[in-house]
């Protein structure tokens, strides 16, 4: 839903771009990232084609909407622009081969009064982020429970918490890093949380950033926390909320 501009963002596709499909005024994006104005038509078919095209090769499995609460905030600048994103999203779907996962950053508990989970009628599953704020955990839980029992993906973002910053930047080495940050009091409340709600189709990722440039030294690879790889059982059953505190039993893989 956000145009990327600037040197990195070279896209071929936006060869064929029109800049009259970006909106005017305040779109909540950032001054250097517009949104795309879906009211018009031709867009929505340039928009459209781009992640069918992608989809076309077999590599890919599957099409991500960053950014889906932008596009359908109430104060745009653009009328009904709401109606005429999801007027887009459906046809996408509609037109989406076989096989072929829609998943976008979709539920967010702080917004709308059902945490945007509307959009679980066209999308296979959501990505979740910025959810680790004391007035949004427990309706995040139950956004992704719901849509997990619905057969929906979740795709969870954790970040390392109560993290010195600058003594991760003193890291100087790759290594180093992964080291710091895999230590269980930065690592366990965003996996704890996430093993609330584990079940299948249920995704967990642990990261310091989203930068892969080298000189960047950004934690995202998981496979070297035991944390995350050790193997667990089956959950026997729902988590539960005691009111000083939520719980939940989970089968350890010798048990």
């Amino acid at each position: 839903m956000v145009h990327y501009t600037g040197r990195t963002f070279k896209y071929r596709s936006y060869v064929t771009f029109n800049d009259e499909w970006l909106m005017k005024g305040q779109t909540w994006t950032g001054a250097k990232r517009p949104s795309y104005d879906h009211t018009y038509l031709e867009f929505r078919d340039w928009w459209i084609q781009r992640a069918l095209d992608m989809v076309a090769h077999d590599e890919i499995d599957g099409i991500f909407i960053d950014a889906i609460v932008k596009a359908t905030h109430p104060r745009l600048p653009v009328t009904n622009h709401g109606e005429a994103y999801w007027a887009t999203a459906n046809e996408l779907r509609e037109r989406l081969p076989e096989g072929k996962l829609l998943i976008g950053i979709a539920l967010r508990a702080n917004w709308l009064k059902d945490g945007n989970y509307n959009h679980m009628k066209y999308l296979d599953g959501s990505y979740l982020e910025n959810w680790c704020k004391p007035n949004l955990l427990e309706k995040t839980l139950d956004l992704m429970s719901r849509a997990l029992k619905q057969g929906r993906i979740i795709m969870l973002k954790g970040n390392p918490t109560h993290l010195d910053e600058g003594k991760l930047r003193r890291k100087d080495s790759l290594d180093e890093r992964y080291e710091y940050v895999g230590k269980p009091e930065f690592i366990g409340f965003a996996l704890g949380y996430f093993l609330l709600i584990v079940e299948k189709h249920a995704y967990f990722s642990y990261s310091t950033g989203v930068d892969g440039k080298p000189r960047a030294k950004t934690v995202f690879d998981n496979t070297p926390f035991d944390a995350i790889t050790r193997k667990l059982g089956e959950p026997l059953g729902d988590y539960e909320n005691e009111g000083n505190g939520i719980f939940k039993t989970i089968r350890t893989s010798q048990s």
